[in-house]
């Protein structure tokens, strides 16, 4: 397996956005996993920065990022309509690929059609579909209408342990999640 990059999700406002420039120079192939949530409760909270902290990020220019959509964003994709763009247009420019969490959401996919049409009016980023069970079907409907996108195998949903076995990618690009740390990242790639 080749690594191409290494997200780094969860950065908010206990860091300046500012600070993640020295980790990008330092480490070129790490990717900033901004998780975006419309519940404002949440919002300012670990892992999921509020507005200030966005329109700050967005300013920076030098710093490859991931926005990974939770709860109402995705619902929202799911029924045909793609807010995040019109909400943050400029870190929406920023974002080299958009990670679109299917099991953040109580609303199921059950017609793939209307997300695709909503996502398929921004073709730019690539479209990354992370799921707890390895469904290939999204990725390859994005990838027919003519979008870059990849899967996500994430058991974990943020709680942080791995699965007793990874499925394997069948020519579709993707990648993992869930439970890589340093002390295990080793015995987990084998």
């Amino acid at each position: 397996m080749r690594l191409t990059c290494v997200t780094m999700s969860g950065a908010d406002e206990t860091i300046q956005a500012s600070e993640l420039v020295h980790v990008t120079r330092a480490f070129p192939f790490v990717e900033w996993g901004i998780c975006l949530s419309t519940r404002a409760g949440k919002q300012g909270k670990p892992t999921i920065p509020g507005r200030i902290w966005l329109s700050e990020l967005s300013k920076i220019t030098a710093l490859p990022i991931a926005v990974h959509l939770c709860g109402r964003y995705v619902a929202d994709l799911i029924r045909g309509r793609f807010t995040f763009p019109e909400r943050f247009p400029e870190l929406f420019g920023q974002c080299r690929r958009v990670q679109i969490n299917l099991r953040s959401t109580r609303t199921p996919l059950t017609d793939r059609s209307r997300l695709l049409a909503a996502i398929s009016r921004f073709p730019e980023p690539e479209y990354i579909f992370q799921q707890d069970s390895f469904d290939l079907a999204p990725v390859r409907s994005a990838t027919e209408c003519g979008l870059r996108a990849s899967i996500l195998f994430d058991t974990s949903g943020g709680r942080g342990r791995a699965p007793s076995t990874w499925p394997p990618r069948d020519g579709v690009s993707g990648g993992y999640a869930g439970g890589l740390r340093p002390d295990n990242l080793v015995a987990q790639l084998k």
